[in-house]
């Protein structure tokens, strides 16, 4: 029971990170074109690397005596962030290998329809934000929930 209540602790919190980071990367395409395109492409880079070699990435840069701890300076004050009690290190790969996909689907679902609405919403006095919120996001919807059902599903079948 409790080996399987970590599982679906991992999972959830991967998936909920990976929507998230992935809508702010899709959203940050479509509002940046020109850099844009340069942050969809390195978020695009991370979809073929295997998800052993990114642990071993996040496990070197994590780790007690990792690259970060070695980068911040704190020897002895560094959170134990592989093998701790919150399984960040875990949580950390799921959701930086799988949030580049949710942009991908994303962006192949709304990024031909959102340039007139977000144009008309400008027209009309609407902040980034608000063109963010209440037209991006809502056309967004569909595609976020269908990523991340199979982000939950084929996370959990990892872990």
């Amino acid at each position: 029971m409790r080996s399987s209540g970590i599982s679906l602790y991992i999972v959830a919190a991967a998936t909920a990170l990976s929507v998230c980071v992935g809508f702010l990367i899709a959203a940050y395409v479509l509002a940046m074109p020109r850099m844009g395109r340069i942050v969809g492409a390195l978020s695009a880079a991370t979809i073929p690397i295997p998800h052993l070699i990114g642990a071993g990435a996040i496990g070197l840069l994590l780790s007690d005596s990792g690259f970060l701890e070695r980068l911040l300076g704190m020897p002895d004050a560094f959170p134990a962030l592989v093998g701790g009690p919150w399984w960040l290190a875990a949580i950390a790969e799921y959701a930086w290998k799988e949030s580049a996909f949710v942009a991908l689907v994303v962006l192949g679902s709304i990024a031909s329809s959102v340039g007139d609405l977000c144009d008309a919403a400008a027209t009309l006095g609407a902040t980034a934000g608000q063109r963010i919120l209440r037209v991006v996001l809502p056309l967004a919807t569909p595609s976020l929930a269908v990523a991340a059902v199979i982000v939950f599903v084929y996370t959990a079948a990892r872990t």
